[in-house]
């Protein structure tokens, strides 16, 4: 058997999908096998302790809140800091919402929020907020900030450092949207600088 699978790539290969959704590769030689997905081997210090500076991830239209306050302060915007902790890696998410009691529309923190990461590729992450959760609200700019991390595993650092995230949804406790990501390779850049 281990022999067989080391012959295989030496046939040329074709990516298909089967009826049901399952991705398969075709061979010359008539015989088939299910595509693997392959993750990158992630080499992370676990000596380093290093946080990527806030970046904007995106600043995207607001169904729920355009609705309510008119295209300029119909949006949401979200700023992401990746961060090495002595080999824990990591993704903060700093969401904006532009009006003071942004927790009457999308419910009161992140707390098990979960956010949906699309990325290039067409595949998404699951990510769900567990850590450094808060909610402020600052009045010189009267925008409220929900912010949350994320732990990452070494599977969703592979994809994330290989692929742009193309846009994110997230399930507000209220209200749940799904906004377009215009800087693509925030997190994929951040994450590279954490990583040997």
């Amino acid at each position: 058997m281990v022999s067989l699978v080391n012959i295989l790539p030496l046939f040329s290969q074709i990516k298909a999908t089967t009826e049901n959704g399952t991705k398969v590769l075709l061979f010359d030689n008539g015989t088939w096998v299910k595509e693997e997905k392959q993750v990158a081997v992630v080499g992370i210090d676990s000596t380093l302790v290093k946080e990527i500076p806030k970046a904007r991830l995106f600043m995207s239209h607001s169904e729920k809140m355009a609705r309510h306050f008119g295209k300029v302060k119909g949006k949401v915007g979200c700023d992401v800091i990746c961060k090495n902790n002595s080999g824990e890696i990591s993704v903060t998410f700093q969401l904006g919402i532009f009006v003071g009691d942004g927790y009457k529309y999308f419910g009161g923190s992140l707390q098990d929020c979960a956010m949906d990461l699309k990325l290039a590729d067409g595949q998404s992450l699951r990510l769900i907020i567990k850590d450094e959760v808060s909610q402020t609200f600052n009045t010189k700019t009267d925008v409220s900030f929900f912010r949350g991390s994320v732990v990452l595993n070494n599977e969703q650092i592979s994809n994330l450092i290989q692929f742009p995230v193309q846009e994110v949804y997230v399930d507000w406790k209220k209200n749940p949207e799904t906004y377009p990501v215009q800087n693509m390779d925030v997190i994929k850049n951040g994450l590279k600088q954490l990583i040997q």
